[in-house]
Order: structure tokens, then C-alpha cells, then sequence
């Protein structure tokens, strides 16, 4: 089957969730897959013109549309309009529990739930002047306790309210964890668990970089702040206590850290961001003995997948995580470390520090049940069988006349 693809950003979301499934379709014969460039975005698609720069090119092509993240609703009409006007299905890719964004992340104020009445505009309709509003499609006419008639219009439409639209037109929904899959199927009954994957044969080619002393890292953006602060004091007590301790993070630095970065704190280190396509080399050479993990217990993080344990048992390097849904399949003390408190979190590290052969063996016995369990070109048969099982459904609902959903 041919499948046409559009990612959400140039990054580890269209990475993981589209380009590297992708990849690994094409190269199992399982379907033919195609996809936008990687700095492209939808919006940015001509009508008609040469594909894949072309809607309707790529529309008539496919079997099947995959489409992440259409959460703007400029997106979202062009990725139902192309899907009826060319008559395929598609699927609606989702990673995240946008429905439960925590109020430090800069994406609360778009995902929000609405207050009463907050999202309205009132206009008051002057005495006589009611058939003037009566053939408006854009709001409508109440009657007010006192009498008086006012004509109701919604001011804008939500990125949430938009991604609930889109996860209930889709044919289909696929998601990464089981969590995010029970969340979905209250929008969509045929949601798919596809979990995140790395390719292995790359990663097999890596190897840490060489170093002095012992690195400590933890590498992701100012969304994850709620996340740091389950290690604020964590951190600043490891290199107090280790000198041979340097912690490497990026250059989005909480703020309460600043101050160990304004200072040139001379065990603490940043590092740039890197795009997704270098990203498995450009970690390997930030030369790592231990990586970090810690997530808040809450609804959106319950929802996250593995991912970065997966990326640091590829390297054969041990991770110290919280013990949430996202790493239930780390077990302790063989394959990582997990810790909840404070102290815990401070002894386990310390621990991996001192203790470079139990380094080596849970980094090793953390790699081998990664290349075992989470091989893209292993599981590429997943992808395959959900997007025929998407696509022979949707055909069954064409013939007999009805609508997929």
C-alpha cells in the first residue's frame, strides 16, 4: 500500500512517530511510504505542483494519510478536506495527553480547558434590528431574562479543541503508550499502541566518548521545568559531594540553576540542542556515564513513552528514573535505576559514580533488552498491520455507502 505522511515539527516528534517507521516500511517492502521534507510543514503545500509538493498529487498517490498533530485549524480543514475530496482515510498520529497539559508548560494557555462563557463574544441586538442577524451562520440569537436579544459568536477555537476535532475524524488513531490509547479512545474507538522504536544498526555503530572523571547528563527543553525540579537540589548535592562529577545538561537552563551556569561552575556544563537527524552521534559524543530521567507524577507524564531510556540503553549507558508508567519497563537495579525521593534519587547516582563495573553491567544488560524489544525494523510489521487494518475498514465503509466513523 502506498501511505503519504506529514509530519508536526523537524524534530524527534516527526523523527520517532513518522520519519523512522517510515524508513523502515520502505525498507521491508511493507508499503511504500512517502512524507514531506523534514522542514516542511503542511500549511506550506502548494494545491497542485510536483510531489510531494502537491496536495493533491500526494492525495490521489496514497492509500492512506498520516497526519500528525493537526491541532491549528488551518491544519486540520486542509488534512479532512484532501482526505474527502481525494475519498482516502487517514490517520491521526498523536504522542502526547494534550488534554492534560500542566500549567508550567508554555502549551497550558493553548490547551486549557475554556472557562464558562470565556471563549464568547456578546453582541446586544438593537430593538427591530433582529432579522439583520436571523442568516448569520457565525453565531447565534439568545433571548436575555430581562428581554432583550443578543447575538452569541464564538471569539477563536482552541489548539484542544481542535485536537479533540481531529482525533474524531480520523479513520484511526495510533499513539505510543497504552495510557495515551484509554485517553484517545474517548474521542476514537480504533486507537493503535505503536510504540517508539530506534534503529538499532545505527546505534550499534556508536560508542561514548572518552573523558575525565565521571559525566552525569540529562538533555531536553524548558518544557520538562516541572520534571528538573523533581532534581533541583539533587544535582548541586552529586557535585558537592563528587568532584570527579560533571553534570552536562543544555543550555535550557531552569532558573534554579542559573546561578551555578552564571557563576562557571566549574562541574557543570551545557550543551547545545541538535537536530534529530544527528541526534543519536551527538549524544554518544557528550560522553555520558549516567543519564537522568526523573518526570512528575501527573496525567501528562503518565501518558510518556520510554523514549529516553531507549536512547540511553542504545549507548549501553545506565539511566536513573522516576518509577512512573513511562519506565515501568526498567527493572531496578538490573536494567536502571529507580528512585523516587529526594535521597533516593541523590543514593542512586552516587551509587553508578562510585561504582563503575555496575555502571558497565546495567548499562549492558539495558542495551540488550533494548535492541531486543524496541528494534524499528523489528516492529515495522506493526505499522504495516495497523495502517491496512485503518485502510481495509475505511474501504468497507466506501462500498456500503456509510461514513468511517
Amino acid at each position: 500500500m502506498n501511505v503519504w505522511g506529514v509530519h508536526f515539527e523537524n524534530s524527534a516528534v516527526g523523527g520517532y512517530r513518522l520519519w523512522m517507521p517510515f524508513d523502515a516500511l520502505n525498507r521491508s517492502g511493507l508499503a511504500e511510504c512517502r512524507r514531506l521534507p523534514d522542514d516542511m510543514a503542511l500549511s506550506k503545500m502548494e494545491l497542485e505542483g510536483n510531489f510531494p509538493n502537491s496536495l493533491e498529487t500526494a492525495g490521489r498517490w496514497a492509500d492512506l494519510l498520516v497526519y500528525q498533530r493537526m491541532d491549528t485549524l488551518l491544519n486540520l480543514s486542509i488534512a479532512v478536506s484532501l482526505a474527502q475530496y481525494c475519498g482516502k482515510p487517514f490517520v491521526a498520529e498523536m504522542d502526547d495527553n494534550l488534554f492534560a497539559v500542566p500549567s508550567t508548560m508554555n502549551a497550558y494557555k493553548h490547551y486549557r480547558p475554556s472557562l464558562p462563557g470565556e471563549n464568547l463574544s456578546v453582541e446586544r441586538i438593537p430593538e427591530g434590528k433582529e432579522d439583520l442577524y436571523k442568516g448569520r451562520k457565525d453565531g447565534v440569537i439568545e433571548r436575555r431574562p430581562d428581554g432583550s436579544l443578543v447575538f452569541v459568536t464564538q471569539k477563536y477555537i482552541s489548539c484542544r479543541a481542535v485536537a479533540e476535532e481531529f482525533l474524531k475524524e480520523a479513520d484511526g488513531v495510533t499513539t505510543t503508550t497504552p495510557y495515551l490509547a484509554d485517553v484517545f479512545r474517548n474521542y476514537n474507538p480504533y486507537v493503535y499502541v505503536l510504540p517508539n522504536c530506534i534503529e538499532v544498526d545505527r546505534w550499534k555503530r556508536l560508542s561514548v566518548a572518552p573523558h575525565d572523571g565521571v559525566r552525569v547528563g540529562w538533555f531536553g527543553g524548558m518544557q520538562h521545568y516541572e520534571d528538573l525540579e523533581v532534581i533541583e537540589e539533587v544535582v548541586p548535592e552529586v557535585l558537592k559531594r563528587r568532584p570527579n562529577v560533571t553534570f552536562v545538561t543544555t543550555v535550557a537552563i531552569p532558573d534554579f540553576w542559573r546561578k551555578m551556569f552564571d557563576t562557571g561552575h566549574p562541574q557543570f556544563k551545557t550543551v547545545a540542542f541538535a537536530p534529530f537527524q544527528a541526534w543519536p552521534e551527538y549524544l554518544a559524543q557528550q560522553g555520558c556515564d549516567i543519564l537522568l530521567a526523573p518526570l512528575r507524577d501527573n496525567p501528562f507524564n503518565r501518558a510518556k513513552s520510554n523514549i529516553k531510556w531507549l536512547e540511553a540503553g542504545a549507548l549501553g549507558t545506565p539511566v536513573v528514573a522516576s518509577p512512573i508508567n513511562a519506565y515501568a519497563d526498567i527493572e531496578h537495579e538490573r536494567t536502571g535505576l529507580l528512585a523516587r525521593t529526594k535521597d533516593e534519587w541523590i543514593e542512586c547516582i552516587l551509587r553508578l559514580v562510585d561504582r563503575s563495573g555496575e555502571r558497565e553491567e546495567i548499562g549492558l544488560a539495558a542495551r540488550e533488552k533494548v535492541y531486543a524489544g524496541w528494534d524499528i525494523n523489528r516492529r515495522a510489521k506493526e505499522w504495516a498491520l495497523c495502517y491496512h487494518d485503518v485502510e481495509k475498514r475505511a474501504r468497507g465503509y466506501r462500498q456500503r455507502g456509510k461514513v468511517a466513523m
